[in-house]
Formats: C-alpha cells, sequence, structure tokens
C-alpha cells in the first residue's frame, strides 16, 4: 500500500500496516450501527482484513491509500482511498469512519479539505464516495454538506436478502 498521509489540525493520518490490523477491527466492531446499515449485518470477524484488501481487484497498492489515526491505543479514525479510479482524473473514497467517542468535533470534514487539497496537488479533478445506503441518515447530508453532489443512485441487494440504496457523490477539485 502507498505509504501517504495527511497532516490535520488534530494528528496525522498514517498508512495502517498489517499490525494495525486488529486496532482496525476493533473500531469496526465498536461501530455497529456502520456495518448493520450499510451491510445489513454486524462486524465480522475479518472486517479489518477485507478493508485492507478493498479495492485492490480495481488498483496497484501504490493506488490504495488505507490511512488512521491512532490516539490512546486506539484507532479513531479509518479513511480507505483509491488514487486514480475510475479513472486518472479520479480519487475514491471508500470509507470515512470516526470512532463515535469522536464525532461532532469536525474531523471528518476537515479530513474531507486535506484530501481535496491532495487530489489537486496531484492533479485530479474530481473526489468520488460511494455512500452505501441513501437510508445511513448521517452519511449522505455529512457529504452534501462537504460539497459532494449526487450523481446517481441505484439499489443493491445484500446479503441478508435486504436492499439498500447506493448513492454516488463527486465533487469537483478546483485547479
Amino acid at each position: 500500500m502507498a505509504r501517504v498521509s495527511l497532516r490535520t489540525s488534530f494528528g496525522e493520518l498514517r498508512p495502517l500496516g498489517a499490525e494495525e490490523g486488529p486496532l482496525l477491527q476493533s473500531l469496526l466492531e465498536r461501530e455497529l450501527e456502520y456495518a448493520e446499515i450499510s451491510f445489513g449485518l454486524p462486524p465480522g470477524a475479518a472486517d479489518a482484513e477485507s478493508q485492507y484488501l478493498a479495492g485492490l481487484d480495481m488498483v496497484d497498492e501504490q493506488q490504495k491509500w488505507l490511512l488512521g489515526l491512532v490516539e490512546g491505543g486506539d484507532l479513531v479514525l479509518v479513511l480507505d482511498v483509491l488514487d486514480g479510479w475510475p479513472s486518472d482524473e479520479d480519487m475514491t473514497i471508500g470509507l470515512l469512519l470516526v470512532d463515535g467517542r469522536r464525532r461532532r468535533r469536525q474531523w471528518g470534514g476537515e479530513v474531507v479539505r486535506r484530501l481535496e487539497e491532495t487530489a489537486r496537488a496531484l492533479g485530479r479533478s474530481r473526489l468520488r464516495v460511494s455512500c452505501h445506503v441513501a437510508e445511513n441518515r448521517n452519511a449522505t447530508p455529512f457529504w452534501e454538506g462537504n460539497g459532494f453532489v449526487e450523481e446517481r443512485r441505484f439499489v443493491r441487494t445484500e446479503t441478508d436478502g435486504g436492499e439498500r440504496t447506493v448513492v454516488l457523490l463527486t465533487k469537483a477539485v478546483a485547479p
């Protein structure tokens, strides 16, 4: 994976190596609502491993950024990005998850702004995010509040048999 980091006012998001896998798994397990809303299931035992692998079938390892912020021995923020996917002009956010005890501190918005600066510096013209479900009453308003606009929606059938509405949002990156 790429050795990219993002500096913020609250700390530096650094690449997560295999040794941080248990910390990522712990964060995913603490944030039950994310898994249940997004996938209709509680977190699974291999969710962290899946996050490390997500997207590697679409990009090479240097284009996959799995970044995190560790505080007090806990992973409190994770950001998963595919740089240059689905086209060279894009940077796609696969996951931005902040520990529930640290929400409402404007961390997510600052991460988006820093990522936009990074995208601009790399010559990207668009940020993309696929919000797993329109039913997530927090995620879509968060992205829209950070300048993303809905590009399209589609319905996906989950392993639990339920249907989820996926929302693709994009944001132009000014030169």
